[in-house]
């Protein structure tokens, strides 16, 4: 038995009794943070001026600053060599010396590394004294804002960002930025002991309670409505607190203790929304590992049952098993480009419209504007909304007709920005969740995950002048490398060991014989030798398992060693309609702060 922390996300509507006393309460929370940040930035100033005596750091700074300026331009003349001829054309002169720069690059990183360390080692005395001054610090600032009327569970949350984000920025080698309040905000209860799922829902806990069901949504009736309460701050004995309808799409476990409650308001497009993430800490009694391989290969095709994703095979089972993305998510997407090309043909229409306009009498202010929006290279809604503010504010009277004409467009584009921004949200989020479900029930309790080694996003990539625009839509609709990150992330999680394999594709998991060539773009290939028909995915994922039941412990599978966290974001452009995946791990830079150089 072990313990597990879970954490749960509900919508919430707007709140029923919010005031302006609870925004003070969010502001104090920025105003806190940038307190830290100042404290961070002194402290970082004095770091530097106790090391800035070590003579051999100054000049490894210096060589690394030079030899990144070098590869800077390097790397900006081959780009230049590529946009005058459009197209990736070979280098080789340039690549090697940015090659070499690299190289010199690392080798001087890790000798500042050496260098570094040793340094530390013997100012660390002072140092010491330093991070000793700076707790404090931080100390009394937690205790101001808490004398200023900000709440325990607020500030703690404060802080406790504060210290993971000054710990990535001192391993990524960056500052921590002040921060404005434009609004945006959460608001933090934490539970001291945690509390029962029961003593939750009774709605009879002063400090956070939900209470009972208020109503139903769904086919079914499983999606409750019902009312969370939640304090803002309290004082001299009297408790401000919060009240949002919100809506719970799944029960929250029984067996469960929660610990902290947060609720977040965020901006999307014009309008603010809400949810609250709910943690809980659960024992988890742990399967008995049956000795089972699970095999995934990674990979989108579209077949006749959906477009497939992943191919899933386990050793005591001879049968494969597939992921695919449902055809609800598919059928939004298709729903979101066709919004996007209503909202383009209406955007041509008033470009047409932009440059038909007679400007002989019209006001000086608004001629410029309209001169200005005709000279954008790509006329942009944003750009009208632009116009249409600058047409409003000094000239309305002038040819109102016009003027009705653009307001009309303006209320079009901010109706499709918040339902556009409202479906991409849902989409991620949902197939996020379908991948998680999935990953879970095919995986379960088994000892070890096999994975193929194909670097789907690179390829992709560096293919995406010669791929034809459906194979780019459905890697973005399929994002496997999403999927592959949370099979990274549940093999972290539960222990399971994951091994990813290089081997070769062309032979037949029957017989052991070569292939031959196939047309790869066929999902259904042929063995020659013993005349078997097979599933290519299918016949990988043996090959795997075969390859790891014979040689358990190869030299050349790659453990994944930590957790691994990818953003994705999905563009519903016509000419770019793909996913951009960017995978964010934890890297050192060395000496100082610099801008990292691809």
């Amino acid at each position: 038995m072990d313990v597990e922390i879970i954490a749960y996300r509900y919508g919430l509507q707007p709140p029923l009794d919010w005031g302006d006393d609870i925004e003070v309460a969010m502001q104090r929370q920025v105003d806190l943070w940038n307190r830290l940040v100042e404290i961070e930035q002194e402290y970082r100033g004095g770091v530097r001026e106790i090391v800035a005596s070590e003579a051999n750091l100054e000049l490894i700074r210096a060589e690394r600053v030079e030899l990144l300026q070098d590869l800077r331009q390097l790397i900006d003349q081959r780009s230049a060599t590529h946009s005058k001829t459009r197209r990736r054309t070979t280098t080789p002169d340039l690549d090697s010396c940015i090659a070499a720069t690299r190289k010199r690059l690392q080798e001087v990183t890790e000798r500042a590394k050496a260098t570094r360390a040793a340094a530390y080692t013997r100012l660390r005395l002072q140092l010491r004294e330093l991070e000793d001054k700076r707790v404090k610090r931080v100390k009394e600032a937690r205790q101001a804002a808490a004398a200023g009327g900000l709440w325990w569970g607020n500030y703690n949350a404060v802080i406790d960002s504060y210290e993971v984000a000054r710990r990535g920025a001192i391993r990524e080698g960056r500052e921590l930025r002040f921060k404005r309040f434009t609004g945006e905000g959460r608001l933090t209860n934490q539970i001291i002991g945690g509390m029962s799922v029961v003593d939750l829902m009774s709605g009879t806990k002063a400090q956070i309670s939900v209470g009972p069901v208020t109503g139903r949504r769904g086919r079914d009736g499983h999606v409750e409505l019902r009312t969370l309460t939640a304090t803002v701050y309290t004082d001299v004995g009297s408790r401000r607190t919060a009240t949002w309808p919100i809506v719970m799409h799944r029960p929250l476990p029984a067996n469960a203790r929660v610990q902290t409650i947060t609720v977040h308001r965020v901006r999307q497009a014009d309008r603010w929304r809400w949810h609250a993430v709910i943690v809980l800490r659960q024992l988890r009694a742990r399967g008995i590992p049956q000795g089972e391989v699970v095999a995934i290969n990674l990979g989108w095709r579209k077949t006749a049952a959906g477009l497939r994703v992943a191919t899933v095979l386990r050793s005591g089972n001879g049968e494969p098993e597939f992921i695919y993305l449902p055809a609800r998510l598919i059928a939004g997407i298709v729903e979101g480009d066709r919004a996007h090309s209503r909202l383009d043909r209406k955007l041509n229409a008033m470009a047409e419209w932009l440059w038909a306009l007679d400007l002989c009498d019209g006001p000086e202010q608004i001629t410029q504007a309209i001169v200005t929006a005709r000279d954008k290279k790509k006329l942009r809604p944003r750009h009208l909304e632009w116009l249409r503010c600058e047409w409003e504010n000094h000239s309305e009277r002038w040819r109102p007709h016009d003027l009705g004409y653009l307001q009309e467009f303006g209320r079009l584009w901010r109706r499709h920005w918040r339902s556009d921004a409202a479906r991409r949200r849902w989409l991620i989020n949902a197939r996020r969740d379908h991948y998680r479900c999935e990953t879970k029930r095919l995986i379960g309790d088994a000892e070890k995950i096999v994975i193929n080694s194909h670097d789907l996003p690179s390829t992709i990539r560096a293919s995406k002048d010669e791929a034809p625009p459906a194979v780019r839509r459905q890697h973005a609709m399929a994002a496997p490398a999403e999927l592959r990150s949370i099979i990274e992330n549940y093999s972290r999680r539960t222990g399971t060991s994951m091994v990813v394999r290089e081997i070769a594709h062309d032979e037949c998991a029957q017989c052991g014989e070569p292939l031959g060539a196939q047309n790869r773009s066929e999902l259904v290939w042929k063995c020659r030798s013993c005349e078997t028909r097979m599933d290519q995915d299918e016949n990988f994922c043996r090959l795997m398992l075969a390859a790891e039941v014979s040689d358990p412990n190869p030299g050349a599978a790659v453990h994944i060693p930590e957790m691994q966290t990818y953003s994705t974001v999905y563009r519903w452009n016509r000419k770019r309609s793909r996913g951009r995946t960017q995978l964010s791990s934890d890297s050192n830079c060395g000496l100082e702060e610099s801008p990292s150089v691809e």
